[in-house]
């Protein structure tokens, strides 16, 4: 395990505030053009049979990172997300806001703080390395919108 100084642990913890703060703007984003869409697709004359919201996130190197290249894309890890509501009820995205997704048990060293789910994501689905999260400088983020029509 990772001996963290207090400057990592305190990089870390921003970098899961950033996240969150983008899933907040990315939920909110997608439940307002799932709706629209939900409301499309029930629309008998509306020609719009279904559709598909992806969600791409990608993470790219500090420009002070050792490996960054000014010429290269300098991604290190991507995170894509289903993010169509399952149910016209309530919102079934696999992440909440306001949920802890640590799931590192109560010794580990970064299990003090709440863990967003893009966080989570980034160590346990991803199997980054606390050292390569610590490499994150910035991340873009994409929703696709795939619109369905059935003849």
């Amino acid at each position: 395990m990772i001996n963290f100084t207090n400057t990592q642990k305190e990089e870390l913890k921003i970098l899961n505030q950033r996240l969150l703060k983008l899933q907040e703007k990315i939920l909110k984003e997608a439940i307002k053009i799932d709706e629209e869409l939900l409301k499309r697709v029930e629309d008998k004359n509306d020609l719009l049979d279904d559709y598909e919201i992806e969600f791409e996130l990608i993470f790219i190197l500090k420009e002070s990172d050792k490996e960054f290249n000014e010429d290269d894309d300098n991604f290190i890890t991507t995170i894509t997300e289903y993010l169509k509501k399952v149910s016209k009820n309530k919102c079934d995205f696999l992440w909440s806001l306001d949920e802890n997704h640590c799931d590192l048990g109560k010794t580990h060293p970064m299990s003090d703080f709440s863990h967003s789910w893009w966080f989570h994501c980034l160590y346990d689905h991803n199997h980054l390395s606390w050292e390569d999260m610590l490499r994150i400088g910035s991340f873009w983020s994409d929703i696709k919108v795939t619109y369905q029509y059935f003849d």
